[in-house]
């Protein structure tokens, strides 16, 4: 793997930059204090800021600052995967891609084998037109969703490890948390292949849902969001 001197300037081979001054702005950021604007502009899908030879000195930056999940990386994530996708080759020449890949999946492993766990929203001074009593209900803390949504409606190469992970992860559902985490990833990406034939398979998804059946009745609290959740699908 080369090492990188640090780009002079930013050809925008995209032209999706109109102000010249926006470009200088980039580069004027030290190391040390660039976020996610410099990052989400340097690595902007298929409009980036600047070529591959002039970004990729930035790219081990980038790829801390993602995977540590700081602000916007999830906005920023999505862009990645589009530029991963449209530099997978140079990525493979330059000898970055595996270790790259390795790290995402990494990250998307460990969140869909974190426990399940739900977070309560509650906003007594909504409309009262709409929310009479207020709004007071749960939803899942679902980074694993975006995950894989994006990596999926993206069509990148990482979608093949990502699938791995997934079919390994839920091959056997022995405990409320992958239970939880196969219906509701099932629900809301129900377009990836192998969710669907995880799915099909056996009565796999019946043994699931009846491992959320059994948590709801000790906790009333997961009844509120699964009644919820599951009525919007079904």
């Amino acid at each position: 793997m080369r090492n990188l001197a640090r780009p002079t300037r930013l050809s925008d081979p995209g032209g999706d930059f109109v102000d010249e001054e926006e470009l200088r702005s980039i580069l004027a950021t030290p190391d040390q204090q660039m976020a996610f604007y410099e990052f989400n502009c340097l690595f902007q899908g298929r409009l980036p800021a600047g070529t591959y030879g002039e970004v990729i000195y930035f790219f081990p930056m980038m790829m801390n600052y993602l995977l540590e999940e700081r602000d916007g990386w999830d906005t920023l994530f999505i862009n990645v995967m589009v530029w991963l996708n449209e530099y997978a080759e140079e990525l493979r020449n330059d000898g970055r891609w595996e270790a790259t890949l390795e790290r995402l999946n990494a990250q998307t492993e460990a969140k869909i084998n974190a426990p399940f766990r739900l977070r309560r929203y509650t906003d007594k001074h909504h409309d009262s037109r709409f929310w009479p009593n207020g709004i007071d209900w749960f939803w899942a803390l679902d980074d694993a969703i975006d995950t894989c949504q994006s990596i999926y409606e993206e069509t990148c190469p990482v979608l093949a490890g990502t699938e791995a992970l997934l079919l390994k992860r839920f091959e056997a559902i022995t405990s409320y948390d992958a239970a939880a985490w196969f219906v509701y990833l099932t629900k809301q990406c129900p377009h990836l292949p192998c969710l669907k034939q995880l799915g099909a398979e056996g009565d796999r998804m019946a043994r699931a849902e009846a491992l959320i059946v059994e948590e709801t009745l000790r906790n009333p609290l997961h009844l509120r969001f699964w009644d919820r959740e599951l009525a919007t699908y079904y």
